[in-house]
């Protein structure tokens, strides 16, 4: 029937030709991060085949040999790619292979922005996207992890506030500016003088 060791022989004259069934395979070269995610697949399909066909997940699709895709809504993405020859076609299909987060964007308020020492702040956290960590600087030598800290400032100047929120979905910083001012202190002198007409 022609086939030896599942290896296909055709006759091409003078030639002798074998040919074995396409094996799909791939690999990509990031498989998470935050959108929009670039990713390049590298097709390592071993055995014959003259065309292939990737499905993305997210709608897309390619022809290419070695194609890059952008993802740009953020989820998680089941690939396959699809390689036919003469003697016949394979698939390998990567379920939940790709994830796509949201890119994190730290932000933040303060209660208020100047003050007389001690002056005491409350600070708010407003970031958004896949984060994990908050690292607070409040510009005085101190730090906080907390999600909304309080933080109290002894010393008049001016200080910079920072916020970095870090996790699947990238780094982000935002900085705000919190002036302090220096209490007033009264201070007087009385000059009485003693005379006679």
């Amino acid at each position: 029937d022609g086939k030896l060791n599942d290896w296909w022989l055709y006759f091409l004259d003078p030639d002798v030709v074998l040919m074995q069934p396409p094996e799909a395979n791939y690999i990509a070269n990031l498989t998470s991060g935050p959108a929009p995610l670039n990713v390049t697949f590298t097709n390592n399909t071993s055995g014959d085949y003259n065309s292939v066909t990737w499905n993305f997940g997210d709608g897309g699709f390619s022809q290419e040999m070695n194609p890059s895709h952008t993802y740009t809504t953020p989820g998680i993405y089941t690939v396959a790619l699809t390689a036919t020859g003469l003697l016949g076609s394979s698939t390998i299909t990567k379920t939940n292979h790709i994830q796509v987060y949201y890119l994190v964007s730290a932000a933040f308020s303060a209660s208020t922005l100047t003050g007389v020492a001690p002056f005491t702040v409350n600070f708010t956290n407003l970031s958004t996207g896949d984060y994990n960590s908050l690292l607070w600087n409040f510009g005085d030598g101190t730090y906080s992890q907390q999600t909304n800290p309080t933080h109290t400032y002894n010393t008049h100047g001016v200080y910079t506030v920072s916020l970095t929120a870090s996790g699947p979905g990238g780094t982000d910083t935002k900085t705000i500016t919190i002036t302090v001012y220096q209490a007033a202190t009264a201070n007087f002198s009385v000059d009485i003088r003693f005379g006679s007409i």
